[in-house]
This record gives C-alpha cells, sequence and structure tokens, in this order.
C-alpha cells in the first residue's frame, strides 16, 4: 500500500512541485495551503509524512507542528520542514518543537525522498511504528 504525505504550502508551485515529485516515486499525496487547512486534512485522515512550509498564512508550519507533536493522536507523524528564506532561529525551533529535518528551498528532490523513504523505512521497522 502506498505511503500518504501531506504536502503543506501557501507557494502553489511547490505543492505542483511536491505532488509531482512524490507520485513519480509512489507517494499518495493529498496537500493543503496553510497550516489550518492541513489540521482539517489530518482530522480525517491520517498521513504518514508531513511536509510543511515555515512560513504561511493563518497557521504556520510552527504553529502546526506544535500542535501536532503536543496531541497523542498526531504527535508520532513525522514532519518535515521547507524553507524559503534563512532564518536560522526559526528552523531551531522547528527542530526542536519536533521537526524530523529541515530542507531549504529550492530542495534537492532527490535528497528529499531519500530521506522520506528512510525515516518511513525507520518507522515501518520500530515496534508499533513508533520512530
Amino acid at each position: 500500500m502506498a505511503k500518504e504525505i501531506l504536502a503543506v504550502d501557501d507557494e502553489e508551485d511547490i505543492l505542483q512541485l511536491l505532488r509531482f515529485v512524490l507520485e513519480m516515486e509512489g507517494f499518495v499525496v493529498v496537500t493543503a495551503r496553510d497550516g489550518a487547512e492541513a489540521l482539517e486534512v489530518i482530522a480525517s485522515r491520517r498521513p504518514d509524512l508531513i511536509i510543511a512550509d515555515l512560513m504561511m498564512p493563518r497557521v504556520s508550519g510552527v504553529m502546526l507542528l506544535q500542535r501536532l507533536k503536543t496531541q497523542a493522536e498526531t504527535a508520532s507523524i513525522p514532519v518535515v520542514v521547507l524553507s524559503a528564506w534563512g532564518d536560522d532561529e526559526m528552523v531551531r525551533i522547528a527542530i526542536d518543537v519536533g521537526a524530523e529535518a529541515h530542507f531549504s528551498k529550492p530542495f534537492d528532490s532527490g535528497e528529499l525522498v531519500r530521506f522520506i523513504r528512510r525515516e518511513l523505512d525507520e518507522r515501518k521497522e520500530s515496534p508499533a511504528g513508533l520512530g
């Protein structure tokens, strides 16, 4: 069964790129345009991994991450954050809150896919999927 990835970004070009790259690799991709929309998606389905931009309207990537990591039912979903600018403090906060990794825009799609596969494989091998 294909793994499902939720891609969250307010830039349509980034969402289209993520969808194209990840679907070519066999993943099912669901998209959201900001953290608020992502929370609505997550309420009805549990993606295997989330890729989220840090800077978005309404609910930022950091706020989304904080919400996910403080709720038992979503805390174990791995989150990868993307950022287009070099605010090291925002990236540090995201990693401290629980992001598994950070990729800068523009990102290397091959590197991102390798990371996602490794992350999902590790979680599959750990007891009860708890990475």
